[in-house]
């Protein structure tokens, strides 16, 4: 659960040498809420500042918590990203 995460413990991934290293990157996308929101706390003041521009994209959680949302929205919210990965 979201609520259960301890900031202190929270180690983000590396993620300005790999979005050096992949500048056809042009979206992140996020599975939830608390992830979009860790990455603007924890990586953006990290980025340099060109990487800052990335588009940015929660998505709804696929986690059991998030089940109101009907199968189908998720899917159609989720198929976003293999609409940027085709293009």
């Amino acid at each position: 659960m979201d609520t259960s995460i301890d900031l202190a413990t929270v180690i983000p991934n590396e993620f300005p040498p790999f979005l050096l290293k992949y500048k056809n990157i042009g979206t992140v996308f996020f599975n939830g809420a608390k992830a979009a929101a860790l990455y603007r706390q924890l990586v953006v003041p990290k980025l340099p500042g060109n990487l800052r521009l990335l588009s940015y994209m929660p998505l709804p959680s696929t986690s059991p918590a998030h089940a109101a949302m009907p199968f189908a929205e998720k899917l159609r919210q989720w198929s976003s990203v293999r609409r940027a990965a085709e293009s």
